[in-house]
């Protein structure tokens, strides 16, 4: 049986899909940094706190003093990688030392945006590479921190069994994979790659969001974005009409509409999109859903009429405009919902969204965004034609129309990295700059 056994209202909750909480400012500071160490200890199946740092660091001293002549050399390297945490740059797995740890800071954030990533990724997870570029010292002290923390998967009660977003997850594999074959440009990048990725993640679920009826997606949404230095009107209908805009009036639903999902189904159990529940369900169900949208109703003092409800299809929606009024105007949680849409955008879009004029509100990807997606989307391919460039661009969530194309090719030849075969516009490469 796909629904719980228990159906009762209850308090709202979307964390398994997504990391906005609709209850403080604190609750939605998120320290990208603490996300790094976060999502790395799930990625590699490890974990650290402050006493087993201060226990590595130990560890590392005795390591060093048994393989040193000059003791005092210790000194050094404690200064060079441990004063400032300087261990975590010496290979992947050790951002897992990212971030503040002073007690005053607030990873609770952080490790529920992580948990998300991991939901985005799936059931993936990676062992530490044996092939890395690393002098005497780092290496030593690798070797310690394999010794000390052994990759220790558990699985999390109330995980999701499936991504929302299976078209997004195979390429975040996939760039994820390439990007940990580049060490160097992994911890450089690293923040730039998971705020760009739960960015597409949000725009791709606020367009989707409403379309469980249609089963799992196939692929993602058109949404379009300019670049950084062009100039933007309103007379360019797909940035208006399929943008930021489009992006914007989903994103009051994502709240509604995953926590009545989660409502439905046994935590314990792990948690599934709407899709995937939604044609497991059996007529066998229709009075377990209604009764619950009465006992929802009267619980939130909503109007509404049991008689109405004939279909499996007439309960789930039902539900669904139940959970979307708790929300409205002048009702109680108006404001948690009102919350809820505002850390979206300002925490999760605002790196990514810019008024230009009449246009309003518009996508853009600034030039340090855009390498790293070139750099993704070319791979290990070396270069790519420029169309299949934008096909690859679009296969992760980024949308440009003509004028941006345009744009596209200014910005690579004045970068150097176009290769021109002939005149024609097929024959015009973008190499990578890796």
């Amino acid at each position: 049986m796909p629904l719980a056994d228990k159906l009762e209202p209850q308090d709202n909750s979307a964390a398994v899909y997504f990391p906005i909480s609709a209850r403080s400012d604190k609750s939605n500071e998120f320290d990208w940094e603490i996300i790094n160490r976060f999502f790395v200890s799930a990625l590699f199946s490890i974990s650290v706190n402050d006493k087993k740092l201060a226990q590595f660091q130990l560890r590392c001293k005795e390591h060093f003093l048994n393989k040193l002549s000059d003791p005092a050399m210790w000194d050094v390297v404690e200064k060079i990688y441990f004063s400032k945490y300087g261990i975590k740059n010496i290979a992947p797995e050790m951002q897992i030392f990212s971030g503040s740890w002073a007690e005053d800071a607030n990873p609770a954030p952080a490790n529920r945006i992580a948990n998300v990533i991991m939901t985005i990724l799936g059931d993936v997870h990676h062992s530490a590479s044996a092939d890395l570029k690393l002098n005497f010292i780092e290496k030593e002290i690798r070797t310690a921190f394999k010794a000390e923390f052994k990759p220790n998967k558990t699985s999390v009660k109330g995980a999701a069994l499936l991504p929302y977003l299976p078209p997004l997850t195979d390429v975040f594999r996939a760039d994820l994979h390439y990007l940990l074959s580049k060490q160097h440009y992994f911890l450089e990048h690293l923040t730039h790659f998971l705020r760009f990725y739960v960015f597409i993640y949000t725009s791709q679920m606020a367009l989707t969001i409403n379309s469980w009826k249609d089963g799992e997606p196939q692929k993602l949404k058109d949404c379009y974005f300019i670049l950084d230095n062009e100039k933007a009107s309103k007379e360019r209908s797909m940035l208006r009409d399929r943008g930021c805009k489009q992006v914007e009036n989903g994103i009051e639903f994502l709240f509604p509409v995953l926590s009545m999902n989660e409502s439905l189904q046994d935590k314990e159990l792990g948690i599934v999109p709407l899709w995937a529940l939604y044609p497991q369900l059996t007529d066998d169900a229709l009075t377990r859903l209604v009764e619950y949208a009465v006992a929802f109703a009267q619980k939130r003092d909503l109007n509404f009429e049991p008689a109405n409800i004939t279909t499996l299809d007439e309960a789930i929606l039902a539900l669904l405009d139940l959970s979307k009024r708790q929300f409205n105007k002048g009702e109680t949680r108006s404001a948690a919902g009102n919350k809820f849409i505002n850390f979206t955008k300002s925490a999760l879009c605002s790196n990514f969204t810019r008024t230009r004029g009449s246009a309003g509100k518009v996508f853009v990807i600034d030039q340090e965004y855009l390498l790293l997606l070139t750099n993704l989307a070319i791979g290990e391919q070396g270069k790519l034609r420029l169309h299949e460039l934008i096909i690859e661009f679009q296969k992760r969530g980024v949308f440009f129309d003509r004028e941006s194309q345009g744009a596209l090719v200014e910005f690579y030849e004045r970068l150097g990295n176009v290769e021109r075969l002939s005149d024609s516009g097929d024959a015009v490469y973008v190499k990578a700059t890796i």
